[in-house]
């Protein structure tokens, strides 16, 4: 199997995450302030869960978690 790098609609460059605490949760703080400071603007769409997961070295169940609490307070 080859390494192909993936091609993610936005840079998650900065996006870093302490192994020791909850990964979901600082992921989807992440994300939130991108959101509200601009970083990520309306309409950009995020990456599959999939590759955001293999681009952070997290699971995939971590970015879903994330997605879900954005979604569910009206981020994406």
């Amino acid at each position: 199997m080859t390494d192909v790098p993936l091609s993610l609609s936005f840079n998650p460059a900065g996006i870093e995450l302490d192994r020791r605490q909850g990964l979901s949760r600082q992921l989807y703080q992440a994300l939130r302030a991108r959101v509200l400071d601009g970083r990520l603007a309306s309409g950009t769409r995020l990456p599959a869960s999939r590759d955001l997961a293999a681009a952070l070295v997290i699971s995939r169940n971590s970015v879903v978690r994330a997605y879900d609490q954005l979604y569910a307070e009206g981020f994406i």
